[in-house]
């Protein structure tokens, strides 16, 4: 990850840490796959795997955020979702199909659910508190600016399981804004750099002082824990495969 971050010299001189609540910032995340693809699989496999890799490459992520909140998206610009399936597969590691928000001041996350086979597009709003982070001492330097790595352990319901995986962040407290991708926040610097499993999403640019982009938080939709809803989902989709199971 060598982009240099882009930061204007005016905004360097006058506002580089403006606090006011009114006042939008911009950042631009990229994918990066840390996964191998097993070559143990047919060549047609092992194709589409490395098509659909290669794609992510045209996943742009925006967070946009002031003091008070922050809008993490996906901007597919010329990118259709719809009918390039290629771009539509890479959108699984993008860690946001859907907006992510972040209340600072209630301390929460929140997006509106997909719509799939079980219930519509936005019919829950799915929250999950800010992260309690193991703070270490442990540095790099991304596109030059100096970042420090937390961890945290996440719990991902799965069926009747629940699954904890480590969550890495890179933060740079040069940057005082407590936001990430996909609702990882509440760190004392932006987040530069966060992996999921084998899904690093990393920073390109920031613009501050940007207000092209609006935060509307949305407030419709039945309120529901990320882990309720996942395991409302898992329970709705279990008890669609029994149905099948039981007409054989």
């Amino acid at each position: 990850m060598t982009t240099k971050i882009i930061l204007s010299y005016t905004i360097i001189l006058v506002t580089l840490f403006s606090f006011s609540q009114n006042i939008n910032h911009e950042a631009t995340y990229r994918i990066y796959i840390q996964e191998e693809i097993n070559k143990k699989y047919s060549s047609e496999m092992v194709q589409e795997q490395e098509t659909v890799k290669n794609a992510t490459k045209k996943v742009i992520l925006k967070l946009v955020f002031n003091e008070s909140k922050a809008m993490y998206f996906v901007d597919h610009g010329l990118n259709d979702p719809i009918n390039d399936f290629n771009y539509s597969m890479a959108l699984t590691y993008s860690l946001g199909e859907t907006p992510y928000y972040t209340d600072k001041n209630r301390g929460i996350s929140f997006y509106n659910n997909l719509e799939d086979e079980f219930y519509k597009q936005g019919e829950f709003l799915v929250t999950d508190s800010i992260p309690k982070w193991k703070l270490t001492n442990e540095t790099k330097k991304i596109n030059n600016y100096t970042c420090y790595k937390a961890t945290y352990e996440k719990e991902y319901p799965y069926y009747a399981d629940k699954v904890l995986k480590t969550i890495t962040a890179w933060y740079c407290p040069e940057f005082p804004y407590s936001y990430g991708p996909k609702g990882f926040g509440g760190l004392p610097g932006l987040i530069f750099e966060v992996q999921d499993d084998k899904t690093v999403i990393g920073i390109e640019s920031i613009v501050l002082n940007n207000n092209d982009k609006e935060i509307i938080l949305p407030t419709k939709g039945k309120v529901i824990t990320n882990v309720d809803f996942y395991i409302k989902l898992y329970k709705s989709i279990k008890e669609y495969i029994d149905s099948i199971k039981s007409k054989d």
